[in-house]
């Protein structure tokens, strides 16, 4: 089975929560803010992040993400990217981060990635330590997704974002408490979605569960849901 759910931020009781939940052989898609690694090799710290890798990565399932807004992205990018589900990963120790952009065939079902966000809360956040200017999405980026979807002719199955397009906020306003700020990839996500045909749209960000079938969007935080039957 895939399944589908929200942030991680790095939290080992929700990887326990995972591991409790699946079983040898589901593939588990996380919408954004993986959140590991996060600490720099320098620090203590880091050998935190190396237990929850390790525990993720010998779990019988397969675990991957898009990227949130609450990354390491400069040691993210050291990671090495190899073609796994008909496109590109970046493996991350075992674990696999889907990339901007991509159209990946996962048991039999297209799902397209693209993840990132504008933080609302930089103000409390220090530059490369806590926030990462990458978070927002690039306009290479945003070419290549455009490539990808034209190639497929606008059509997949799934769609895994971590924020969402303008057009989903009737899902998610009640989360704002007068924090909504503008976002380059919500935006970028709000052009591409009225050309997008697809089953439905999974996203988090926004910490919590909310559906919405007339958009055919899902947000997601806490749950951990199938990807099929969400039509």
């Amino acid at each position: 089975m895939i399944y589908v759910t929200g942030d991680l931020h790095g939290e080992r009781a929700q990887i326990k929560t995972y591991i409790e939940a699946l079983s040898a052989g589901d593939i588990l898609l996380i919408a954004g803010d993986f959140g590991l690694p996060w600490w720099p090799r320098q620090t203590a710290r880091h050998f935190k992040d190396d237990k929850l890798l390790k525990l993720l990565s010998e779990a019988p399932f397969t675990t991957c993400y898009v990227d949130g807004n609450h990354e390491n992205f400069d040691m993210l990018k050291k990671f090495p990217l190899e073609e796994k589900w008909g496109s590109m990963v970046q493996n991350v120790h075992g674990i696999f981060h889907l990339m901007r952009g991509e159209l990946y065939t996962i048991e039999g079902h297209k799902v397209f990635t693209f993840g990132g966000a504008t933080s609302t809360d930089q103000e409390y956040r220090t530059p490369r330590i806590s926030w990462w200017p990458q978070e927002v999405c690039s306009e290479e980026e945003r070419a290549h997704a455009i490539k990808t979807l034209e190639a497929c002719n606008w059509a997949v199955d799934y769609v895994i974002t971590h924020t969402a397009p303008l057009q989903f906020k009737p899902v998610y306003a009640h989360t704002l408490l007068g924090r909504d700020m503008p976002c380059l990839t919500a935006n970028f996500l709000s052009e591409i979605c009225p050309k997008l045909s697809y089953k439905r749209w999974f996203f988090g960000h926004f910490h919590d569960d909310t559906s919405h079938d007339g958009l055919k969007a899902r947000l997601i935080y806490d749950d951990i849901i199938p990807l099929e039957g969400n039509e």
